[in-house]
């Protein structure tokens, strides 16, 4: 079996990937207008945004199905998939000139992203948010609704 480094390094073939910077109109600096790429399955939220956050569709519809692509797992995947993958992500990141990641969503696909991503200078980061309670009389019974709003970001060590 190879080790996490050797799967890193070895070459992305069976990846259907295409050049980010290719897909724009006129090539825009991420890194100069924006701070964090949002790679998670969801839209940022205006909070979110405040900070920083942009979401691959901002970039083109062609990286946003991109990204979803690579986020997506609609099978048990195998250990090659998921650096394969992360590699992938890592460098689209790398060749836009983002600094942070925003990431988010399958636990065993973390992990690998995250160390990829420092592997390429470039910082993870995950979504804190704070529940927020609501209890309200309706039709004579209490409903309690609950909200999530963004209170900050956490680093993946």
């Amino acid at each position: 079996m190879k080790t996490n480094k050797e799967l890193i390094e070895e070459e992305a073939d069976f990846l259907q990937a295409y050049n980010v910077c290719d897909s724009f109109s006129a090539y825009i600096q991420a890194g100069e207008k924006y701070s964090i790429l949002n790679l998670t399955q969801h839209k940022a939220s205006e909070d979110q945004k405040s900070e920083g956050v942009f979401d691959s569709s901002e970039i083109s519809e062609e990286f946003e199905s991109e990204v979803k692509r690579l986020l997506t797992f609609e099978e048990v995947p195998d250990e090659k998939t998921i650096w394969q993958r992360a590699m992938a992500l890592a460098d689209y990141c790398k060749e836009l000139g983002v600094q942070t990641a925003l990431i988010g969503g399958a636990s065993f696909f973390m992990g690998p992203l995250a160390e990829v991503l420092k592997s390429r200078g470039v910082n993870a980061v995950f979504a804190f948010s704070k529940r927020e309670s609501v209890e309200k009389e309706v039709d004579g019974k209490t409903v309690k609704t609950s909200s999530f709003k963004h209170a900050g970001f956490v680093p993946a060590f």
